[in-house]
């Protein structure tokens, strides 16, 4: 193309020449055309294998029922190369048509990267949600009086068993709701010893009492 250009930026010749060295000019065109045309088959060629090989991971991700975050991460990292691949490649033959597949193929693995990072973004929402209910639920124990106070001891108590059933949080969030919790833990038994402590000073002091009445009787 450019040297059609090229051509035709030269200007008039003389007309009983033109003809003449039109046919040279296209005959010398003739073996670069084949060449670019050879060029561009090949480039085609090598496109559509990395069309495939991106489309075998868009397969595979979709036939995996839960695919894990290692299988999705090499799916990604593989699907970046190709595109440092395809970038090397010159035009091909359809190019805009094998952009279009390679790029559908390559949103399709980012996609199944982002519905995972959504998925875990909301498991761990509801595993902190978990955490935060369960504190809750020691400090308002650890607020109860009397016979309430008696009757959380076995809330409690299962409340601990759940929390050692829930998922690992991040190492930060885990650092605040473990000391959240232990917190909580220690001022409800605080508060049970000391409830166990007053009961045990008005069961001494009816005793006091009975032996009292006892002497008085006698």
């Amino acid at each position: 193309r450019q040297s059609e250009h090229a051509w035709r930026a030269l200007g008039p010749v003389d007309r009983s020449k033109y003809r003449t060295l039109r046919e040279e000019f296209g005959a010398a065109l003739t073996p670069l055309r084949a060449a670019v045309d050879q060029e561009r088959q090949r480039n085609s060629e090598n496109k559509e294998g990395l069309i495939k090989r991106a489309e075998k991971w868009v397969k595979t991700l979709t036939e995996t029922e839960q695919p894990d975050s290692e299988q999705i991460q090499r799916a990604v990292d593989q699907i970046k190369v190709m595109q440092e691949q395809w970038k090397k490649i010159g035009r091909a033959v359809d190019d805009k048509t094998l952009w279009e597949r390679f790029r559908a193929a390559a949103d399709a693995v980012f996609a199944k990267r982002q519905a995972q990072f959504d998925f875990q973004n909301l498991e761990r929402a509801a595993n902190i949600e978990a955490h935060e209910r369960l504190c809750a639920q020691v400090e308002a124990a650890g607020k109860l009086e009397g016979e309430a106070l008696k009757r959380a001891i076995a809330e409690v108590n299962a409340v601990k068993e759940q929390w050692q059933a829930l998922a690992a949080l991040p190492k930060e969030d885990d650092r605040v709701f473990r000391r959240r919790f232990s917190d909580a833990l220690r001022k409800f038994e605080t508060r049970l010893n000391a409830r166990a402590a007053e009961d045990r000073r008005t069961a001494q002091a009816h005793a006091e009492a009975r032996v009292r009445l006892c002497d008085e009787l006698e």
